[in-house]
């Protein structure tokens, strides 16, 4: 079974609720979420750019 992000934020607001997970661990969570959504935006924006400078050195359109 796959966890989604979303899955593991709801996951880890239920165990907030209950009193198994602290609020700072709470905020961790987010927090890591958070970087990892900001970290895919950058690596998908590089990911372009790398496919346009491969397309001009085989001398195709730079568009994907």
């Amino acid at each position: 079974m796959t966890l989604t992000l979303q899955d593991s934020k709801k996951s880890a607001e239920s165990r907030y609720a209950t009193g198994s997970l602290s609020q700072s661990d709470l905020l961790q969570v987010e927090l890591e979420i958070e970087q990892m959504l900001h970290e895919k935006v950058t690596l998908e924006s590089q990911r372009k750019i790398l496919i346009a400078k491969i397309n001009g050195l085989l001398h195709r359109k730079p568009e994907i």
